[in-house]
């Protein structure tokens, strides 16, 4: 699983606005990024391939978090990468699927 942070999470110093317009901020709840990403899955409208997932869609209830080497806290939850099913594809064709993603 991974976490992403919310870009504009943070203001650009007045010195660089012209080099980037960029800011990604420390991580916390209020700018913790949930979209999904990821090209679409071939044959869905809109499906990409990683998703957030809450910690009880994990299946965790209690004392999913975890802290950090500062002291910080992060959520259970996090990015998960749904790989396609043999009944969508060959086996052939998930391992190439997998394997182009993660290659990208």
């Amino acid at each position: 699983m991974s976490l992403q942070v919310t870009n504009s999470s943070c203001d650009v110093l007045t010195p660089l606005v012209n080099i980037s317009q960029d800011c990604y901020g420390e991580f916390s709840s209020r700018n913790e990024n949930r979209t999904a990403f990821g090209d679409i899955i071939a044959g869905t409208t809109n499906q990409r391939p990683y998703t957030y997932k809450t910690a009880k869609d994990l299946g965790c209830t209690l004392g999913c978090s975890s802290s950090g080497e500062i002291g910080v806290s992060y959520p259970a939850g996090g990015f998960v990468f749904a790989l396609p099913t043999t009944d969508d594809l060959t086996t052939v064709d998930v391992a190439a699927s997998a394997i182009a993603k993660v290659s990208k």
